[in-house]
């Protein structure tokens, strides 16, 4: 059986690849330098923090 490698193809295919590997470790980089201040926005937790507050 003869296998016929398109260079074109091949570098297509690896830069493809190498965007998604990239994506990917800077997702991972951004969330673990992600600010740990951060406010909830959920309605649920705003709620619940008004009720202990008026609780208190």
């Amino acid at each position: 059986m003869l296998f016929v490698i398109n260079k074109e193809k091949l570098c297509a295919y690896l830069i493809s690849v190498l965007t998604v590997v990239v994506l990917f470790c800077v997702t991972n980089i951004i969330k673990d330098n992600s600010n740990d201040d951060s406010i909830p926005t959920s309605s649920d937790t705003f709620n619940n923090t008004i009720a202990n507050t008026i609780n208190d």
